[in-house]
């Protein structure tokens, strides 16, 4: 399992390496002017006071500033641009990530991928730059502490005690924060996947007059996520009023400390105000509680993003092969896969095969087996020869093209939305839309193939079109139909039907039929139940068994 630690230091060591260098440098030459600084203005009181000539303290002086200032603005600029970069990477990694899940995997919803996308993606380079300026202003403590000890070890001293009373309050307060973001962040997640499901599933909560169930339903996580928020904000507060309540101890404390060392003649005015600048440098460290906040903070969200960089993906063979030439021949061998098990039969090159079956008997898991949408348990489907699961997953599903019964059009435009899975000219996508059937209806729209896609009022036959029309324009060897005419009415299906006989002739098809039309015009039928395959035959061989009928009597498929 992948450690947040091993992440923060892999993209500030590896994937930007110059801006990290540029930023320790900026952050570290700034600090190394700030520690200059006291030395450097106590030389100037010194000067003005009559004991040397204090224009050049003062050059010196103003020249620590301004390069500090430089620096600072530098490291700034150069943190800003790294924390950026990386999360692009990051939201890129995870965006190919959750396209690499298994497709049925129930750990991530939607809207909890969508909030680790937008609000986790950046954790790992807040975290990482925060980090470093953390450590540089603790490094600059340590150096201030030292620089102290040889003003005054008493003042040294105080500060030090100041520095571990001042620790083990805020060592606490950042356990508790960082559980009460955990909780923050997971509620906030369920809060999200909840909003999605509901919206996807607007109609029927409204068909169903439910609103008023749901909205408890979704709200639910409230309760936790005030919980987690509250608690954050008790921690904050008690931490700020002992803070508050130390911060003028100390002040008075060294005060009392300096203006004894001025009284028994260890330290002139100058040396006061070094000691006083060296003290308040060391004490810095406890002005990071906000950025250590940050970096709790950053690390749980970060733990968010880790949650699915170590989901189980597909699985990638170790030497993938390429599929060889061939004509499509698909052999499912013993294979178990969902409900099914000990599935054997082959598909010859350019058949189209009708699967049948009662809903839940595992049609759509053989075909999602087929392009590794799922894969089996046992068994193995080949194609041409070769096990899906030693091919190279890119060069496998270029071979697949399947049609679903709810398509997600991508794309700008009806043409682009076509095209999507391949680059096509104009010509090419039409003539697939009309073997889809959908040439006529996208042909009256504004702009035809051109009209935009976003937001268009089509109907449930017609987006199924579309992505029947996706598939089609595919060179693939193998058309899979996964339910993907099943809004479409039954003249509309026959004629596709007719069309994929036709465009297809020499190409082999997998189509889940629900409708006899559908499976009378396949080569074959493979008649799925009670966990198997129950035949494999010609739809009018399987028509003479009454339990055949049934399936298209009841409706189902």
């Amino acid at each position: 399992m992948t450690s947040v630690r091993q992440v923060v230091s892999r993209d500030l060591l590896r994937r930007r390496p110059a801006l990290t260098v540029l930023a320790v440098a900026g952050a570290a030459v700034a600090l190394a002017c700030e520690l200059l600084v006291p030395s450097s203005l106590a030389d100037a009181v010194a000067s003005m006071s009559g004991r040397g000539v204090a224009t050049g303290p003062l050059i010196t002086l103003a020249v620590l500033l301004g390069i500090g200032l430089v620096a600072s603005v530098v490291a700034g600029q150069v943190t800003v641009r790294g924390m950026a970069a990386t999360t692009a990477c990051h939201r890129r990694d995870l965006l190919e990530k959750t396209l690499r899940l298994p497709v049925r995997q129930r750990e991530f919803s939607s809207g909890d991928l969508l909030t680790r996308f937008s609000g986790d993606a950046g954790a790992p380079a807040q975290l990482g730059f925060g980090a470093i300026g953390v450590l540089i202003t603790a490094a600059g403590s340590v150096v201030a502490l030292v620089a102290l000890w040889f003003l005054d070890p008493w003042l040294t001293g105080l500060v030090g005690a100041e520095l571990v009373i001042s620790w083990f309050a805020v060592r606490v307060f950042l356990r508790r924060v960082g559980d009460a973001e955990t909780r923050y962040r997971t509620a906030r997640g369920r809060l999200a996947a909840l909003l999605v499901d509901a919206h996807s599933g607007v109609r029927t909560i409204r068909a169903g007059r439910t609103r008023d169930r749901e909205l408890r339903r979704i709200l639910g996580p409230l309760t936790e996520l005030r919980s987690a928020g509250l608690a954050a904000w008790r921690s904050q507060r008690e931490i700020g009023w002992r803070m508050g309540l130390l911060a003028p101890v100390q002040e008075v404390a060294l005060l009392s400390v300096a203006g004894f060392g001025v009284m028994s003649g260890r330290l002139d005015g100058g040396e006061v105000l070094a000691a006083l600048f060296y003290s308040q440098l060391a004490l810095g460290l406890l002005e990071q509680v906000d950025s250590l906040v940050g970096m709790v903070y950053s690390a749980a969200n970060s733990r968010r993003l880790l949650e699915v960089h170590d989901a189980p993906s597909v699985p990638v063979p170790a030497r993938p092969r390429a599929l060889p030439p061939g004509d499509g021949e698909l052999r499912f061998e013993d294979v178990a896969v969902g409900p099914l098990s000990r599935v054997t039969f082959t598909v010859p090159p350019g058949t189209h095969v009708a699967l049948v079956g009662r809903s839940g008997s595992g049609k759509s898991s053989l075909m999602g087996a087929v392009g590794r949408l799922s894969d089996v348990t046992s068994g193995r489907v080949v194609l041409d020869g070769v096990d899906v699961r030693d091919l190279e997953l890119s060069s496998l599903r270029s071979e697949i093209a399947y049609a679903f019964e709810e398509p997600l059009l991508f794309g700008a435009t009806i043409g682009d939305a076509i095209a999507a899975t391949a680059p096509l000219p104009g010509s090419a996508v039409a003539r697939a839309a009309r073997q889809a059937r959908a040439d006529l209806f996208v042909r009256r729209l504004p702009d035809g193939y051109g009209t935009l896609a976003d937001h268009l009022p089509l109907s449930g036959g017609e987006v199924q079109r579309l992505g029947l029309a996706r598939a089609l324009a595919r060179p693939a060897r193998v058309l899979v139909l996964d339910d993907a005419m099943s809004n479409v009415d039954t003249a509309t299906a026959a004629e596709i039907n007719r069309a994929i006989r036709s465009a297809w002739r020499s190409r082999t098809a997998l189509v889940v039929a629900h409708r006899v039309v559908t499976a009378a015009g396949a080569d074959l039928v493979a008649w799925l139940g009670d966990g198997g395959l129950r035949a494999l035959a010609p739809h009018h061989e399987l028509w003479r068994d009454s339990g055949y009928r049934e399936l298209f009597a009841v409706g189902e498929p």
